[in-house]
Formats: C-alpha cells, sequence, structure tokens
C-alpha cells in the first residue's frame, strides 16, 4: 500500500503544498479492490488540494 500512496500523490496534477500527508489504514484492502482504493485516495488527496487552507 505504501507505493500505491506514494504513486497516486506523484500522479497528482495539483499537490497540496506545505503540509505533511499521513495516511493509516484501518485494513488492506483485499487485491481485488486495489483500483478502487486508488480511486478513493486520489479522491481525497484532490479534495485536500482544494481545500483552502488558514495561512
Amino acid at each position: 500500500m505504501k507505493r500505491l500512496v506514494r504513486e497516486v500523490f506523484r500522479t497528482m496534477a495539483e499537490r497540496p503544498a506545505g503540509v505533511d500527508i499521513v495516511v493509516e489504514l484501518r485494513r488492506c484492502p483485499p487485491a481485488a479492490s486495489r483500483a478502487a482504493a486508488r480511486a478513493e485516495l486520489s479522491r481525497l488527496l484532490e479534495e485536500l488540494a482544494a481545500a483552502p487552507r488558514g495561512d
């Protein structure tokens, strides 16, 4: 899963800047649902990148 998280983060068009991101799994998804896990992680990271920051 570490590799999946790194791959998704590297392929993002707009990365969250100035934040540390910690991904903690409650359980590892089965191999058959890795595509769904990738899509969900991508969605969450894109949402984080688009969120306004209170600098």
